[in-house]
């Protein structure tokens, strides 16, 4: 029977129809098609990007050369700046003002052809050790308020290049997702004495239906009111409120959780367009004991309609415990 669902953190609302699946093409697996290379975030390609903000090159060389593993650049066409000088609008009722901030492009890999789920643990950890040190400095600008780090893979997913890249977006104020998501952690926490994700951990591991994975510091499962079929959430088990204070061995322990998703929902839905998005505390917030920093995995299993569009309740046709027992099986060989 199809049922009403409530996430716990943002109180927004899900239908879980599983009534739905017969609909054709519900479960068609995607198929990759691979576009021409090289593309701009190939090596020998870099004169097609903008001056790079950082690299990593074991071997040496000149800035804006091949022979790198992790490259970060401004983006070509970014969609805000620090230099935005246009004057607010000076109207109580149609608000604007001048779009402030910082939009990176973080290149993963120089292999065209690799993902997430087949650089291996040493390159995605390499990733994630890049993403939290700049997430750092760019904390340290007065200017910004939040810096949120994301991924879309896929044209469906947004992606405009295929080769694996996640962005890096500094805004001036904080989200107002991440606003309700502090609020609601205040609250719980007001009344209960304890940080919500380490609850919604504690009482995911005792129901045990939604589990995927639960090793190397990282607690994966799949989420109780999903906007997507397989919508998976990442948390580190010991309590954090901000991505970017932790550890090399936060990165690796990341690295293992992540590329260990991301090769599961392949293994399920062939090679389905996804976004992961990182939700950290603001800019130069204290540690907050009633936040707690975790990744969203969000596959493009379904478009988004007029009923979504709508009402802001998404429907969903595979039970997150069904989508947990299909992840949950699928054999993941270990990363190199």
């Amino acid at each position: 029977m199809s049922e009403l669902r409530k996430d716990p953190v943002l109180e927004r609302w899900t239908l879980i129809s599983p009534e739905r699946a017969a609909r054709p093409s519900e479960y068609e697996e995607s198929e990759l098609e691979r576009a021409p290379k090289p593309c701009p975030f190939c090596p020998g390609r870099e004169h097609e990007t903008p001056h790079e903000i950082f690299a990593l090159r074991p071997k040496g060389g000149a800035p804006d050369s091949p022979g790198w593993r992790v490259r970060l650049v401004p983006n070509r066409f970014p969609a805000l700046s620090l230099d935005a000088g246009a004057p607010a609008r000076d109207d109580p009722f149609f608000v604007a003002r001048p779009g402030v901030g910082e939009h990176d492009v973080l290149i993963e890999t120089p292999d065209h052809d690799a993902d997430l789920g087949s650089m291996g643990l040493e390159q995605a950890t390499l990733v994630l050790r890049v993403l939290r040190e700049r997430l750092a400095a760019l904390g340290r600008e007065p200017r910004l308020a939040y810096v949120m780090a994301f991924e879309n893979h896929g044209a469906a997913a947004g992606a405009t290049i295929e080769h694996a890249h996640a962005q890096i977006l500094s805004i001036d104020f904080v989200p107002r997702v991440i606003r309700a998501e502090m609020e609601n952690g205040m609250a719980f926490h007001a009344r209960h004495g304890r940080c919500l994700w380490c609850e919604w951990i504690e009482r995911e591991r005792h129901v045990g239906s939604r589990v995927v994975r639960d090793a190397d510091g990282f607690f994966t499962a799949a989420a109780y009111a999903p906007r997507f079929e397989y919508e998976t959430w990442i948390a580190p088990l010991a309590h954090a409120s901000s991505f970017e204070r932790g550890t090399p061995e936060q990165d690796e322990g990341l690295a293992r959780a992540l590329t260990d998703a991301i090769a599961r929902l392949q293994g399920v839905l062939g090679h389905p367009a996804y976004n992961f998005i990182l939700h950290t505390a603001p800019c130069r917030t204290d540690t907050l004991p009633s936040y707690h920093w975790h990744l969203e995995v969000l596959p493009r299993t379904a478009r988004l309609a007029g009923f979504e569009w709508g009402s802001g309740v998404h429907i969903v046709a595979t039970p997150p415990e069904e989508a947990a027992a299909r992840l949950a099986g699928v054999a993941v060989s270990a990363a190199p």
